[in-house]
């Protein structure tokens, strides 16, 4: 067959350019979801981590619908999820694209006919195999889940890498180098890493990524997928150097089936024919030792979606009275995301995909001194009708939360009247009352006698949104209010009823801040 001709080719290159516009838009998509900044596209963000294949194991264990779905797809045809659903694998190959432009010598042999000298050069992509102890990454993830340790999932989930690198750049271009702990610099240097090997090598991440290397095992038994015919290959090494994941091995003329992601790349510039999509040919029977892992995979998936299923429907217990289990902020306390729990449960499903963090409309949710998000009052207070972090969350790992949000407390304020500015300065305020959604503080009864009404705090209405904080002029440390994390979010009794005797605001007090 001509290079370029007949209609068969041409609905291949059709196919293949279908299949890198779909990928394209969902990363697209991905980028406006995680950087956009509008509260908008939660609704979009939280459709498209749904559709994710590892947060939905880890939220709804074998049996949730995007499970079913890949794995149906995958022993069918083949690593579809891989081609088109996974943001860091279209990342990848679009950097993958763009350095191969910048390489003159591949991209003028890319036009070359077949039998010209200059046609395979040393920009080619030879066959890659990469190491067999990438077999061991979904096992041992597996096994970290079903444990409640995401060590290695946080480090190699595909969603979460790209997650944390694409909010790390969006919060250096908010805030500046100064504005990255070394964590987030951390996660910046990893995707950094990633996207530069990409120009190199392709996508050589999707080698060692849990979620690929499980896919591929799948693939390889499926009925449908790529091939190569032996007869009819001329060995021009068109394949070769379109190919992402360098999976064609032009010497033996094969190609790894387990390791193809279905660019199509291959079919749309094969001259001959010889790369084709359809029925496999039946492999040899897989070896035992693969065969165990197979077994041994199953019955790790299976235990881990045994461990996870029914934490959705943990209540949250009531609060006792008093400051029972307080731990001070700037003691390294973390104040988790409200639906979270505890921090055992929500370290034992968080992957760090920075979902949430995307999601706070007022961008107090940022990762700190561990890789799991917790909230940051420093320019900002949870918002107390908020609950877009538990609606994007798509482990599980924040649970949605509705009207009870009012009453579920993340964290524990404590007012040190001393340091107040009524008390310290003799100036009125009354900013914390003003803006305390459940009115836990409130002024006290305005008299001649005892002069500028003081704030009083009641402990029990006390949610720890840190809206207190937020609106209190005193910045200097120490601060009039402290906000401490809590072992166990619980909830309160609610909002205080205003009309309890004693509460007062200052005469002719406006809706704005009195200073």
């Amino acid at each position: 067959m001509a290079r370029g001709g007949g209609p068969k080719k041409n609905f291949y290159r059709d196919a293949a350019s279908l299949r890198f516009v779909v990928a394209f838009l969902v990363l697209v998509l991905f980028l406006f979801a995680y950087a956009g900044g509008r509260q908008e596209w939660n609704g979009l963000l939280a459709a498209l981590m749904s559709a994710q294949l590892s947060p939905s194991l880890i939220r709804g264990g074998l049996l949730s619908a995007t499970v079913l779905a890949v794995l149906a797809t995958t022993l069918l045809g083949g690593r579809l999820y891989c081609s088109v659903a996974c943001p860091l694998g279209t990342l990848q190959e679009v950097f993958w694209r763009v350095g191969n432009f910048f390489r003159r010598d591949a991209h003028r042999a890319s036009v070359l006919p077949p039998e010209h000298p200059r046609s395979r050069t040393r920009n080619a992509r030879p066959y890659v195999n990469p190491w067999r102890v990438r077999y061991l990454v979904p096992v041992l993830t597996g096994v970290g889940v079903a444990l409640g340790l995401t060590p290695l999932m946080i480090a190699l989930d595909p969603v979460s890498t790209f997650g944390r690198g694409v909010m790390g750049i969006a919060n250096l271009l908010r805030g500046g180098a100064s504005s990255l702990v070394p964590v987030a610099v951390g996660s910046l240097v990893a995707f950094a890493f990633v996207l530069l090997l990409s120009v190199l090598r392709g996508r050589r991440f999707c080698d060692w990524c849990p979620v690929g290397v499980a896919l591929g095992f799948c693939s390889s038994a499926a009925p449908l997928g790529m091939r190569m015919d032996e007869g009819a290959c001329g060995g021009c090494g068109a394949c070769e150097r379109v190919c992402p994941m360098n999976c064609i091995d032009l010497k033996d003329k094969k190609l790894s089936r387990e390791r193809c992601v279905l660019c199509l790349r291959c079919v749309a510039v094969c001259p001959a024919g010889a790369a084709r999509y359809g029925r496999a040919p039946q492999d040899a029977a897989l070896p035992a030792a693969r065969r165990k892992f197979l077994a041994d995979g199953g019955r790790l998936a299976r235990g881990a979606a045994a461990s996870y299923f029914g934490l959705g429907s943990i209540k949250i217990p009531r609060s006792p009275s008093g400051a029972e289990g307080r731990l001070r902020s700037g003691t390294g306390a973390m104040i988790l995301p409200p639906g979270a729990g505890d921090f055992a449960l929500y370290a034992s499903r968080c992957v760090s995909c920075q979902a949430c963090a995307a999601a706070c409309p007022v961008k107090i949710i940022k990762i700190k001194n561990s890789p799991h998000p917790a909230l940051d009052y420093a320019n900002g207070y949870c918002q107390l009708s908020c609950t877009d972090c538990g609606r994007v969350c798509p482990t599980g790992a924040i649970r949605p939360l509705g009207d009870e949000k009012s009453r579920t407390r993340i964290a524990l304020s404590s007012l040190r009247i001393e340091r107040c500015v009524v008390v310290e300065k003799k100036q009125a305020c009354g900013a914390c009352a003003e803006v305390c959604p459940t009115h836990a503080v409130r002024m006290q009864s305005y008299t001649e006698a005892q002069g500028l009404p003081q704030p009083i705090f009641e402990e029990e209405f006390c949610i720890g949104c840190g809206a207190c904080r937020y609106a209190c002029p005193v910045t200097d440390e120490p601060r009039a209010f402290e906000i401490a994390g809590v072992p166990r979010q619980t909830t309160t009794p609610g909002i205080r009823p205003t009309d309890k005797e004693g509460d007062s605001a200052l005469p002719g007090m406006s809706e704005e801040f009195p200073f």
